[in-house]
């Protein structure tokens, strides 16, 4: 499924035609960080989001919206991060705005580059929906990231999953997720 695509007020006539390029078969609508204050909305049931090939320019904000549906969860798998160590960011809200809750920020190389890595983070937006903005200076750059995306319906039955060291790496949440 195409995803929609919202337009940038700064480079519309360049993203338009960005967005018309979309591959059928991606959800990803080849959002070019470089148009400075690009944005894109991602309708799709799965997916991916990435900065782009080669490294990332200077001086970008970008921002991904990934809807999802209610009563549904966006679970984010970070495939590879490298970004310039606390200068450059990538901001994960649970939500469809920065008003909603942050639920991650990620700076630096978060994934390390080699097969088989089974420590990926994943982070899960409990709303069905996230907003990803990434930010970078006008100093280093480094190869970006590459995060794939599945919208997921869940039993709310039990309680509630965290993500990271407050809820025990690799302890079982008791949720169930279905695909």
């Amino acid at each position: 499924m195409v995803s929609s695509f919202t337009e940038s007020r700064c480079a519309k006539s360049a993203v338009a035609a960005i967005a018309a390029a979309a591959a059928p078969t991606s959800s990803w609508p080849r959002l070019r960080c470089w148009l400075r204050g690009a944005a894109a909305r991602l309708t799709g049931s799965s997916g991916f989001v990435t900065d782009g090939p080669g490294n990332y320019k200077y001086k970008t904000k970008c921002t991904w919206l990934i809807e999802g549906q209610p009563n549904r969860i966006m679970r984010l798998r970070f495939n590879h991060f490298a970004t310039e160590c606390s200068w450059d960011h990538l901001y994960v809200y649970d939500g469809d705005s920065i008003y909603a809750p942050l639920i991650a920020a990620f700076s630096g190389l978060i994934v390390p580059e080699r097969d088989g890595n089974e420590t990926v983070p994943e982070v899960v937006a409990t709303s069905g929906y996230a907003l990803l903005h990434f930010f970078s200076d006008a100093a280093y750059n480094l190869t970006g990231f590459n995060i794939t995306y599945k919208n997921m319906q869940i039993d709310r039955t039990s309680a509630m999953p965290t993500i990271g060291p407050a809820g025990g790496w690799g302890r079982d949440s008791g949720w169930h997720i279905r695909g």
